[in-house]
Formats: C-alpha cells, sequence, structure tokens
C-alpha cells in the first residue's frame, strides 16, 4: 500500500520515545498480551504522543488482549484497533485519511 515501515522494534521505551523524536511516523503500533500491561501502555502511548515529531501522529493497538477486548484500545489512548496485519493496515489508511480530512 505503499507505506515505509520500521520494522526494527527498539530496545525499549526510551529507544522508542528517541525514535519517534528523531523520525515523522504518521502511525505508531503496539501490541498487548494481558491485563497487567494495560497502565504501562497507556503511559507510554501519551509519552510517544507528547514526545513525536509529528503531533498529528496516530495509534494503532493490536494483540491478544484486544482481539478479546477490543474496548481496552479507548482505555491505553489509542485512535484504533486491529486483528491482524490486514485489518491494520487498513485502520492505519483510515486514520491517516481522517486525520488529514481534518486540516
Amino acid at each position: 500500500s505503499g507505506w515505509d515501515v520500521w520494522t526494527d522494534t527498539p530496545s525499549g521505551n526510551e529507544a522508542l520515545i528517541e525514535l519517534v523524536r528523531d523520525r515523522r511516523f504518521d502511525v505508531v503500533g503496539f501490541s498487548i498480551g494481558n491485563d497487567r500491561a494495560i497502565q504501562a501502555l497507556a503511559e507510554l502511548i501519551r509519552a510517544v504522543r507528547t514526545s513525536s515529531r509529528n503531533r498529528a501522529v496516530r495509534v494503532l493497538a493490536g494483540g491478544p488482549l484486544l482481539i478479546a477486548r477490543p474496548q481496552i484500545a479507548a482505555l491505553v489512548g489509542a485512535d484504533g484497533t486491529a486483528v491482524d496485519a490486514r485489518q491494520a493496515m487498513l485502520e492505519a489508511e483510515r486514520l491517516v485519511a481522517a486525520r488529514d480530512e481534518g486540516r
């Protein structure tokens, strides 16, 4: 679909924050597997939004927990969710188009 995708996983939260500060990303995606990670993911998403070079960055969340309980996406502050990679690509396109229409 023409996306440039960054697949190198940062070594930790600080490395991710530095990455989004240094490079412009339209969408940042996260995967969450269990309830214990909800608060930490919410804090990380806030930090990504605050630090991002792109002030209009969109956040996608997926993973086993969100497949079972998609409402968690709103709790962590994600803009959208997807159950698989194909749906994530479509949702990312939708989020960026909606963002661009609002400009």
